[in-house]
């Protein structure tokens, strides 16, 4: 398995190996069923999912064209097998694609980008920092980076965009993050605490005992799971 992703429909995209093809995509609703199956002959297909509207299955591969490699977004319509667009990110290498607010959005090592309707680039927001040290694109109707100035060291900037590459809010940060998870509400675990934002970085809770937790999921009701090395547990602000 190479990727697996829910939409808010809980309908599957799951990107794997496959005997014969560079890699295979298919999407399942959320009975379980398989609804579309495509495999790739000449292409490495890195990331997938399947957009709000439960119409189309988006894809990032990862090929060559002139000796570097190129990532490209391709959009299929779960009814066929050709597709019906495809956006080619030159110079940018593809980290993760997702869909809020209804578009579809990915996220590169130099930017935050959002597809217009017809699969071509609209909005973006490049990088105020030049290290992208997090994401997510989880949120209800934004996303959320942690960008670094150094390669090294905790001096970094903490952003939230929206669907249309805007930027919505920034904060800067001395402390190390060890990761970030977005529902309504953006969840930052940092080296000694737990802070719950709103989408424009207004701290909404936080919890100082994190136990030693290393990862954190946001959940749709506003509550938090943080994650130890052997067990979860449940913080509700």
């Amino acid at each position: 398995i190479i990727s697996a992703k829910l939409n808010s429909s809980d309908m599957l995209a799951l990107v794997t190996d496959k005997s014969g093809y560079k890699s295979s995509v298919s999407v399942y609703n959320a009975s379980g069923e398989r609804v579309f199956t495509f495999n790739s002959s000449n292409r490495y297909m890195i990331d997938a999912c399947v957009e709000r509207g439960g119409k189309h299955v988006a894809v990032a591969t990862l090929g060559s064209e002139d000796a570097m490699f190129v990532s490209t977004i391709r959009r299929y319509a779960l009814d066929q097998e050709t597709a019906v667009s495809a956006c080619v990110l030159d110079d940018s290498l593809l980290y993760e694609l997702s869909s809020f607010g209804g578009t579809l959005v990915a996220v590169t090592d130099d930017r935050f980008l959002a597809l217009s309707g017809d699969g071509s680039l609209g909005g973006s927001y490049d990088y105020a920092y030049p290290y992208l040290r997090g994401s997510t694109l989880g949120g209800t109707d934004f996303g959320a980076l942690v960008l670094s100035r150094y390669r090294s060291g905790s001096a970094g900037k903490l952003v939230t965009v929206g669907a249309e590459g805007n930027l919505i809010a920034s904060l800067d940060t001395q402390r190390d993050v060890l990761d970030i998870s977005a529902g309504k509400y953006l969840a930052v675990l940092y080296s000694d605490e737990l802070v719950i934002y709103t989408s424009d970085l207004a701290e909404y809770a936080s919890l100082t005992d994190t136990q030693y937790a290393r990862g954190v999921r946001m959940r749709a009701d506003g509550s938090a799971v943080l994650l130890g090395s052997q067990h979860g547990w449940l913080f509700v602000p």
